[in-house]
């Protein structure tokens, strides 16, 4: 009687260990900080090489893989298509900060796009806005001529990830 009842404590002991493990197993099933918050963050959403739609023979790209070595190239092709190899192109290379948020004329919450373009060793900052909406397109601030930074974005010009 006495093995017997050292068996049953045993399997007992058992099935509480084995149940004791499978709380804490289900229990700690992936719910950390880093786990539950599956959203990219801003910029690693805008990372990456995004282009506007052709129009008319003229499309912009928007390189910003790399924040120290990002590009900006407008093009233009001879006909109506943007295919094959633009007749023209002009490509500059930028460094670029996306700071705090900043919401909009028309109540979008953007964030602060700083430029800085290279041209002539003049260092020329250009003071914006970048958005990405809901279907994953990405917009920059219109030119309205304001300083220090434009408030309403172009949605005449959306970039696509390519």
């Amino acid at each position: 009687m006495y093995m017997i009842q050292t068996f049953n404590n045993k399997i007992i002991q058992f099935l509480g260990s084995a149940l004791l493990l499978l709380l804490i197993a289900c229990g700690s099933g992936g719910t950390t900080d880093t786990d539950t918050n599956n959203e990219l963050t801003f910029n690693e959403k805008v990372e990456g090489i995004w282009e506007s739609s052709c129009k008319n023979g003229w499309m912009l790209t928007l390189d910003l893989t790399d924040s120290q070595n990002a590009l900006f190239d407008e093009k233009e092709w001879s006909g109506d298509t943007c295919e094959g190899e633009p007749y023209w192109s002009n490509p500059l290379t930028f460094d670029y900060v996306i700071g705090e948020e900043f919401i909009t004329s028309d109540n979008k919450a953007a964030r602060e796009f700083d430029i800085t373009f290279d041209i002539d060793q003049e260092g020329d900052v250009t003071y914006t806005i970048i958005w990405i909406d809901e279907n994953g397109l990405l917009y920059l601030g219109k030119d309205e001529g304001v300083t220090p930074r434009s408030i309403s974005l172009n949605y005449n010009t959306p970039f696509y990830k390519n």
